[in-house]
């Protein structure tokens, strides 16, 4: 009998549940009013927190602009899930470790290729982040229509202290979609479509489901 010996090489992926996800799917479930009451806990248990204030009209166009964002993500997701498991294309990290097996002769192998960030555990096309950020600079064009154009401003927990922000709905969506691209994870064309998608989900929550403002 002969023995013979046989490596293996296996690329794996796993889903860590950090707290921070743990929360944030705890949320995603909530209702708005079950949201509500879970802010008000929240700002009765820590003293550091605090609400803003904002005057009439900003309040106005906060309550209206909200629900429609909201509505407008809900449909960006299932339209994008839908489109990325129809397609089911591959992310960068497949594409360029087999460069030499892509049918493509300009192209070539780098088996040791790394994007800057995890890469997500679904098909690339269309870009989930760049559909919902078209959605909801679409409510937000609707909502703001010929009026003055509010600073749009964000901040992240993983860089306290630090807030970005644009003068322009149209610099925040291209800032979203070259961030994917800059993080190894997308390709330009789908982040392309994705925003395109997105902004005209937007437009029909806008045209269709948003409350005239009083």
């Amino acid at each position: 009998m002969a023995l013979t010996q046989r490596l293996e090489l296996k690329q794996g992926q796993a889903l860590v549940m950090t707290p921070q996800l743990q929360q944030a799917i705890k949320l995603l479930q909530l209702s708005n009013l079950e949201l509500a009451e879970y802010v008000e806990t929240e700002l009765e248990k820590n003293p550091l927190l605090e609400r803003e204030d904002p005057d009439a009209g900003e309040a106005e166009t906060g309550q209206r602009d909200a629900p429609g964002a909201a509505e407008a993500i809900d449909d960006a997701l299932i339209a994008v899930f839908d489109g990325k498991y129809f397609y089911h294309f591959w992310r960068p990290v497949t594409a360029i470790r087999n460069g030499d097996i892509d049918g493509n002769d300009a192209t070539e192998r780098d088996a040791g290729w790394l994007p800057f960030i995890d890469t997500p555990m679904h098909p690339e096309y269309p870009c989930a982040h760049c559909i919902v950020s078209g959605a909801v600079g679409a409510v937000l064009v609707a909502e703001i229509a010929s009026g003055p154009m509010p600073t749009l401003s964000t901040t992240s927990p993983t860089a306290p202290g630090v807030v970005r922000s644009w003068t322009s709905i149209d610099d925040f969506l291209l800032e979203v979609a070259n961030a994917r691209i800059y993080d190894g994870v997308h390709y330009r064309n789908s982040t392309e479509v994705g925003t395109a998608m997105g902004k005209k989900i937007g437009a029909w929550t806008a045209a269709n489901a948003l409350r005239p403002a009083k």
